[in-house]
């Protein structure tokens, strides 16, 4: 197990938050998420997923190929 602020410092999240503050941080952080474009999401949250078994260069592939597809969105022409 490694300690939390030696985990920060690796670079594995990108802050740590105490206990007591831990709910209301991830009520915060979902009402974020929640606010995203779903499309964006679910794109990232399946590149996340195929990363594990990827190669960088299908993984920089799929990059360009979803942009592509979140570039030519009608919630995109409208930003």
């Amino acid at each position: 197990m490694v300690p939390a602020a030696e985990a920060a410092d690796l670079g594995l999240f990108d802050r740590v938050v105490s206990h007591t503050s831990l709910a209301a941080e991830t009520k915060t952080l979902a009402q974020r998420w929640a606010g995203m474009v779903p499309l964006a999401v679910r794109k990232a949250k399946q590149a996340l997923y195929k990363s594990e078994h990827s190669t960088l260069e299908d993984m920089l592939d799929l990059e360009i190929a979803d942009q592509e597809i979140l570039f030519a969105t009608p919630r995109h022409a409208n930003s």
